[in-house]
């Protein structure tokens, strides 16, 4: 089956807001970061249902080089990214998110 990717707003914003705080730390670094992100959309792609769900239909990947998680859930032939957050933040924020799908 071929899956189809679908980012939502709160997504892209969670990505340009890491992409700017890694940016000011470092020039370039924010995009590696996108760019690794990317890798973990790519991966999500090839094979969404190997991924384990940790809540309900919730399923995670982590952002390789980075302390991030991809969240996502699958509903049929679509990918829904619901979330990419610092590991540390609380999983609640991104359970509703998903609730929401």
């Amino acid at each position: 089956m071929t899956f189809s990717l679908e980012l939502r707003p709160v997504t892209q914003r969670d990505i340009e807001s890491a992409h700017r705080w890694y940016e000011a730390r470092q020039r370039g670094l924010g995009l590696e970061f996108e760019a690794c992100v990317e890798q973990a959309f790519a991966r999500i792609l090839s094979d969404p249902e190997s991924y384990d769900s940790s809540y309900r239909d919730l399923r995670r990947l982590p952002v390789i080089r980075f302390p991030y998680q991809v969240y996502f859930v699958v509903h049929g032939s679509r990918v829904i990214i619901v979330g990419v957050l610092h590991g540390r933040r609380s999983t609640s924020q991104i359970r509703r998110r998903s609730r929401r799908t």
